[in-house]
């Protein structure tokens, strides 16, 4: 699942971003069975580009326990990055990934 999301994040980044929120309906059947990697759900909350649904798919990685080496693998920082300023979303951020403990800038 986290294999099929990273993909779609470079889908994305290759301005396909409909065809990678198409591969959203595979993860959702895979969920139905599977174990789904909470990361593979915050990429595509990130993919659609709804605060509130990255909000809580941020609460829902702190709450995994989904360390810093999968964001870092799943390709995910620098859009977290980008999103750390944001007042509800920074410290959620700042939780999951490498700036916990840090100041925010």
């Amino acid at each position: 699942s986290l294999l099929i999301a990273m993909y779609a994040r470079l889908l994305m980044l290759a301005s396909r971003r409909e065809e990678a929120l198409a591969l959203r309906a595979e993860i959702a059947e895979t969920h139905k069975s599977r174990y789904v990697a909470p990361a593979a759900t915050l990429i595509f909350a990130i993919i659609e580009g709804d605060r509130e649904h990255i909000a809580r798919e941020l609460q829902h990685n702190i709450d995994a326990g989904t360390g810093v080496t999968t964001i870092a693998l799943s390709g995910i920082a620098r859009e977290l990055d980008q999103l750390r300023s944001d007042p509800h979303l920074g410290s959620l951020i700042r939780q999951l990934t490498y700036y916990a403990g840090r100041e925010s800038s």
